[in-house]
């Protein structure tokens, strides 16, 4: 039989876990990928889901407790180890009570409390997370200036790939 993958965030042990993460991340040394506005995001209904490469067999999805929420990903506790880089869709519901299904990859998971463990999920591209929490001003201007600047960058990144991409077609030519 199946073990049972749900995880509530008002188990006392998540709770714990959760406040200990807060308190210490201060104290974290943060590198400058990870420099994105984080907003506590708790006590939501988050559906983590995991595709199966064979279209014959289910994917595999876990209600997981959110911990925060970033315009580039989220960080989730969960009851079990979920091994990093596989691609996953996480869905929120938004201030609308709409679904989205938000396409990403599991990029971290660290032993946590007993058998809790913190997931950290990088999206595939930049979300407004106002869609998904009340902001207040001063967030929502830091939030729109990390997702200006991650477009900015990945222009700029494109851009460059494409003067390498026309530097190897003409020496090729």
């Amino acid at each position: 039989m199946s073990q049972d993958k749900t995880i509530i965030n008002e188990q006392p042990t998540t709770k714990e876990l959760l406040d200990h993460l807060d308190q210490s991340s201060s104290s974290i040394k943060v590198d400058r990928e990870r420099r994105q506005t984080r907003v506590t995001y708790r006590n939501k209904l988050v559906i983590l889901i995991i595709p199966d490469s064979d279209p014959e067999i289910s994917d595999v999805k876990f209600t997981v407790a959110p911990r925060n929420i970033s315009s580039l990903g989220i960080g989730l506790i969960h009851n079990s180890y979920i091994h990093t880089n596989r691609k996953c869709f996480i869905v929120l519901q938004d201030l609308e009570d709409q679904w989205a299904r938000i396409p990403g990859n599991i990029i971290r998971c660290n032993h946590g409390k007993g058998q809790l463990h913190e997931i950290s999920v990088k999206f595939k591209s930049p979300i407004n997370i106002g869609s998904f929490i009340k902001l207040d001003e001063r967030t929502a201007t830091l939030v729109q200036a990390d997702i200006d600047l991650y477009n900015q960058m990945f222009n700029t990144q494109n851009h460059a790939k494409s003067i390498i991409d026309k530097a190897k077609i003409n020496k090729a030519v």
